[in-house]
C-alpha cells in the first residue's frame, strides 16, 4: 500500500480501483489483517497466489525480471522455504484452511516461472522446502541467525547439498558486534558448509559487515575480504570444484584446533580458528578446512596434524 521508506510512494488509489483486495490473504474470520511482514519498510497486506487474481498480480509484476536474461533472482522474499502464507478466504477457490494445496499451489506457480526464466537460477529467502528445491537451487541459507539461539550446524547442506546450493545472504540481522571483525569468520563458515560467500556494500562500494547496519566507521578491509574470498574460491575452482559444489555432505574426522571467544546479542560465543566438513562424490571422499584467522592453524584431525595456512584452506582424502 505504501513505502515507509521511500517519501511519495502510495499504491492505495489503485488497489482500491482494481479491487485488489479479492486478492490477498485473509484469516480464520475471512478479514483481511494488514501484514505484519517488516512493518517498518512497508504497510500492506499480503497476497495469496493461489486466487486468481493474486495469480495474474505476481505473474504480472515478474515478468519483465524472468525474461531480463540475469544470472539469477531471489524471486520470493519473506517466503522462507519458498511456501506461501496461511489464507483462508473462500473465495478464492481454494479450501479455506492450510494443507496441501498451498504446496502444490506454489509448485505450479514456481514451475511457470522457471520455464519462463529458462536458464536463470531462482531462489527463496533462506533454503527452499523440500518441494520446492526443484525451481529454487540457489537461496540464501542465511546460518548466522542461529546464534541467537545457540550453535548453527549446516543441517540442511547435509541432507540436500548434492541437489542444490545455497549462499551465505546478506547476514542481516548478525548477532555479532561490528566492532569484532567476524565477516572473515562467517565466509569461512559459509564454505566449509558447501554453500558461496556473500560481500556486501556500502552506498560508496566499501564491504559491509552485514545489511542493513548502519555503522560505517567499522567495516571489513576490502582488500583483506576480496584476498580470503579469492584464495577460497581458488580452492574451490581446482580439483576440489566439484567435490566441494556437488557433493554429498558425509561425517568427517573430528577436529582438534584452537578457539576464540566473540560477543553476540546472545552472550558469548566460542568459535573454532578452523571450520571443517567432508563431502563424497563418485567414490571420493575429501575433508575440507578453512581457517578464518590471520595466522596458520595448526590442528589434529584424530591424529592427522594439519597446517591450515592464514585465511586459507587445505584438504585430507578419507
Amino acid at each position: 500500500m505504501k513505502s515507509n521508506l521511500v517519501d511519495g510512494y502510495s499504491n492505495e488509489e489503485t488497489f482500491e480501483k482494481e479491487g485488489l483486495e479479492e486478492a490477498m490473504c485473509v484469516g480464520p474470520d475471512g478479514v483481511l489483517k494488514a501484514s505484519e511482514i517488516c512493518p517498518g519498510q512497508r504497510a500492506g497486506y499480503d497476497i495469496c497466489p493461489a486466487s486468481p487474481k493474486g495469480r495474474k498480480i505476481v505473474d504480472e509484476a515478474y515478468a519483465p525480471l524472468l525474461k531480463s536474461g540475469i544470472d539469477y533472482a531471489q524471486i520470493l522474499d519473506q517466503n522462507h522455504g519458498g511456501g506461501q502464507y496461511l489464507c483462508y478466504s473462500r473465495r478464492h477457490g481454494h479450501p479455506p484452511v492450510p494443507g496441501s494445496w498451498m504446496t502444490r499451489s506454489m509448485q505450479d506457480l514456481l514451475s511457470g516461472w522457471k520455464d519462463t526464466a529458462g536458464t536463470m537460477l531462482l531462489g527463496c529467502e533462506s533454503a527452499a522446502a523440500e518441494p520446492f528445491i526443484g525451481n529454487l537451487l540457489f537461496s540464501d541459507n542465511r546460518f548466522e541467525l542461529n546464534w541467537h539461539i545457540g550453535r548453527p550446524v549446516p543441517l540442511f547442506t547435509y541432507v540436500y547439498h548434492e541437489y542444490l546450493r545455497n549462499f551465505m545472504g546478506n547476514q542481516v540481522s548478525s548477532p555479532f558486534y561490528q566492532d569484532e571483525d567476524t565477516l572473515f569468520l562467517r565466509m569461512a563458515y559459509s564454505f566449509a558448509a558447501g554453500d558461496c560467500m556473500t560481500v556486501v556494500l556500502t552506498p560508496d562500494g566499501r564491504v559491509m559487515d552485514h545489511w542493513g547496519g548502519r555503522d560505517f566507521d567499522t567495516l571489513p578491509d576490502l582488500g583483506e575480504v576480496l584476498s580470503f574470498a579469492r584464495a577460497l574460491t581458488g580452492f574451490a575452482s581446482g580439483e576440489m570444484g566439484e567435490i566441494i559444489a556437488r557433493g554429498r555432505m558425509v561425517k568427517g574426522k573430528k577436529v582438534v584446533c584452537p578457539s576464540r571467544s566473540y560477543r553476540t546479542c546472545n552472550g558469548a560465543a566460542e568459535v573454532p580458528d578452523v571450520f571443517s566438513s567432508a563431502f563424497s562424490i563418485n567414490g571420493r571422499t575429501v575433508q575440507i578446512f578453512v581457517n578464518h584467522t590471520k595466522k596458520d592453524v595448526r590442528i589434529d584431525a584424530e591424529g592427522c596434524i594439519i597446517d591450515v595456512p592464514a585465511r586459507n584452506a587445505a584438504a585430507i582424502e578419507l
